[in-house]
């Protein structure tokens, strides 16, 4: 997190984001766009709550704990339509097929984001 915003103004700024981009975003954590034309976004983290505020006050507690990772981490939003729920994930984008379906397995996920093709390949 850029160190010039403080928590409550990076949690408002999310918010909007939020709002504003319902479909699905990835952004780093000075809050600006991932523009990406190949590759992979793989999320690290299952953090989900239909409630924005906690889902937020989460990320923060999540990151901490990737500390290792956090240059290169990135915050991503993406909406199941099986279970109805958005979840807004610590992400990595990740070049290579193969490494990014590696590290999704690690990370128990169920799939990562083809961002050429714009869908989700599952992980088996």
């Amino acid at each position: 997190m850029n160190k010039t915003i403080n928590q409550k103004d990076f949690k408002i700024k999310l918010l909007d984001i939020i709002n504003k981009n319902k479909d699905g975003f990835t952004i780093d954590f000075n809050l600006n766009p991932i523009i990406k034309k190949k590759g992979f976004f793989v999320a690290l983290t299952n953090n989900y709550n239909n409630d924005f505020n906690i889902v937020i006050e989460n990320l923060f507690k999540l990151k901490d704990d990737f500390k290792q990772f956090e240059k290169n981490l990135l915050i991503g939003l993406w909406f199941n339509s099986e279970n109805k729920t958005y979840y807004l994930d610590l992400s990595l984008y990740i070049e290579n097929k193969k490494y990014a379906l590696m590290i999704g397995k690690l990370f128990n996920q169920k799939a990562i984001f083809n961002i050429k093709n714009l869908n989700c390949i599952n992980i088996d």
